[in-house]
């Protein structure tokens, strides 16, 4: 019983370090896989190598958004206020940059008098289209209120390899 124990704990260890960072399945896939090793972490190897395990996905440029595309950055503030979670507002925006709407939607928190506010507004967002992008700047039609109905365009721009919300 023992060994079923310990070596559950070894493959979900190595998996869960193989999902990490991208580092490998960790020390549980060394080894000469063999099912009669002497020891414990050897009789796992062959269910805990880096080939099974799942591969990671590419990291997320800033803040847990991949800001690599515009619908991202506005997909990720609608999801902010659909899933109650403020953790990646702040990402969105450059410092220093957007329009006053756009500066308060990155700098509201969970617990503040305006998160109320910002979650009845966004929660029924949805993007509409395609992005139109020309250079650095973007612009994407959505859906918000609290009902879904209001449209607007929400404009990014770029800086370096990531898109920011700029106003809308």
């Amino acid at each position: 019983m023992r060994h079923t124990v310990l070596s559950a704990s070894l493959v979900l260890a190595a998996l869960a370090i193989g999902c990490g960072g991208g580092e490998g399945a960790g020390p549980a896939s060394s080894g000469s896989g063999s099912a009669k090793a002497k020891t414990e972490t050897k009789s796992v190897a062959p269910t805990a190598t880096a080939s099974e395990a799942p591969k990671p996905a590419p990291a997320p440029a800033t803040g847990g958004v991949d800001q690599s595309k515009p619908e991202n950055v506005l997909t990720a503030l609608i999801d902010a206020a659909k899933n109650d979670d403020d953790s990646k507002l702040s990402s969105l925006c450059a410092e220093g940059k957007g329009d006053g709407d756009v500066k308060k939607i990155c700098a509201v928190k969970k617990g503040d008098k305006k998160w109320a506010e910002f979650v009845e507004a966004f929660k029924t967002g949805a993007i509409k289209g395609t992005p139109k992008i020309e250079g650095d700047k973007a612009s994407i039609d959505f859906t918000f209120g609290p009902d879904g109905k209001k449209s607007e365009t929400m404009n990014l721009w770029k800086s370096g390899d990531k898109w920011y919300l700029a106003g809308f």
